[in-house]
């Protein structure tokens, strides 16, 4: 679906609510104002390169174009502009020829943003920051590969998969909103599924292709105020239901 529609960032924004922190596994002071998004290419890289598999070897074959680390690269130096104005690029460019053009290409495009501040991480970097110092990051990009890791790590700080809501863009068709959790058809029926994700998810719908940040805004405000006032699903600890989670912010909108 990602490659018919064209869609080739995926947005994912890690944010962790006060009534939540004790989920997470990390410290509360090193959590202590987390809230950035991370900026995955979707349609390019390895997993869309040749896969070769021969008797006794394999190949896998990671490429990437100018335009697409661009087309990328472009659309994080834009989100941050409306955020705190950060850029970590993500590479390995020690090692990976894919990476040198990434990192090229990142100068480049910073160079049209002077707003914006850009730095350079090596992804093992990286990887053990968002462990030890989440808080330092606003807008990550990274290739396709990276950005898979990158983000389901990223997912972990909240200690629930059941808060996450995420989008994936193409350059002039219709974008897709989705939590980043599975389907659980096990619980299909059950009214016990926690649908924050989703409701997330629409209010990023809002404000990313509707342009109606108050809306967005609102929603992700009664979320809050939903978990504040203890309304909280049995993933998170809880005991309400789908519906109650959904009516407790309904009202508070």
């Amino acid at each position: 679906m990602r490659k018919e529609l064209e869609l080739y960032a995926n947005i994912r924004p890690v944010k962790i609510f006060d009534a939540l922190k004790h989920l997470s596994p990390l410290k509360a002071e090193r959590i202590a104002g987390v809230d950035f998004v991370v900026v995955r290419e979707l349609t390019g890289g390895i997993y869309f390169g040749d896969h070769i598999l021969e008797k006794r070897a394999a190949r896998d074959i990671n490429d990437y174009s100018y335009d697409e680390v661009e087309r990328i690269v472009r659309k994080a130096f834009e989100i941050a502009r409306g955020r705190k104005k950060r850029v970590t690029s993500i590479d390995k460019q020690n090692v990976l020829a894919t990476s040198k053009l990434w990192r090229k290409v990142a100068d480049e495009v910073a160079k049209d943003y002077p707003d914006v501040t850009l730095e350079h991480q090596l992804v093992d970097s990286a990887a053990m920051l968002m462990i030890t110092h989440p808080a330092k990051f606003d807008v990550l990009v990274t290739e396709n590969l990276f950005g898979d890791i990158l983000s389901d790590e990223s997912s972990v700080l909240s200690g629930t998969l059941g808060v996450m809501p995420s989008a994936s863009h193409s350059e002039s068709g219709p974008s897709m909103y989705e939590p980043i959790h599975g389907s659980a058809p096990d619980i299909a029926g059950l009214g016990i599924a926690n649908p924050v994700s989703m409701i997330l998810s629409v209010a990023m719908m809002l404000r990313d292709s509707f342009g109606e940040t108050a809306a967005a805004d609102r929603i992700e405000q009664a979320v809050e105020a939903a978990f504040a006032q203890g309304i909280l699903t049995k993933d998170l600890g809880g005991q309400a239901t789908t519906a109650q989670m959904t009516e407790a912010i309904i009202s508070s909108l």
